[in-house]
């Protein structure tokens, strides 16, 4: 498949990936909390299944990045701040590429961030969760022409 981005964009910088994500923290923090109600109630109220909250949590996080990620390749924080999220020919990352950079990212959190922070010192501007899910985040144009497509 074949769309209107270049795959020639330059990477996105660290600050504007760093502002997209604060901006779907809080997005994430409200499908983390629709997780836990949803988890007590199918708990009925007692959290004595924690296992059960995490792993709904984990789902319904995923489940929010990975939609974006697969329909447009911009989260609502991503579409803020014009960046996106492709593979290395410029097209929709696919769902084995969404869990490869979803699972790494979580491993770079446990890390204190390392893997995001990698940016900072990596010549292409890659993250961990970039490079082994072989995508990349991309800085769009400022004024992007409409295709009939969009």
């Amino acid at each position: 498949m074949t769309n209107d981005y270049s795959s020639n964009l330059p990477a996105a910088s660290f600050t504007r990936r760093l502002a997209a994500m604060v901006y779907d923290g809080f997005l994430v923090f409200a499908v983390w909390v629709a997780a836990i109600v949803i988890g007590l109630l199918i708990d009925g109220g007692t959290m004595k299944h924690k296992l059960l909250f995490q792993a709904l949590s984990l789902i319904f996080i995923f489940s929010f990045f990975a939609y974006f990620w697969l329909k447009t390749g911009q989260t609502l924080g991503m579409q803020v701040w014009r960046i996106r999220i492709q593979n290395f020919e410029g097209d929709n990352i696919s769902f084995n590429q969404a869990i490869l950079r979803f699972t790494i990212a979580i491993l770079s959190l446990v890390c204190f961030g390392l893997g995001f922070f990698w940016i900072l010192i990596d010549r292409n501007k890659m993250s961990w969760h970039d490079r082994y899910s072989f995508s990349r985040v991309v800085q769009l144009p400022k004024h992007q022409k409409k295709t009939k497509h969009q």
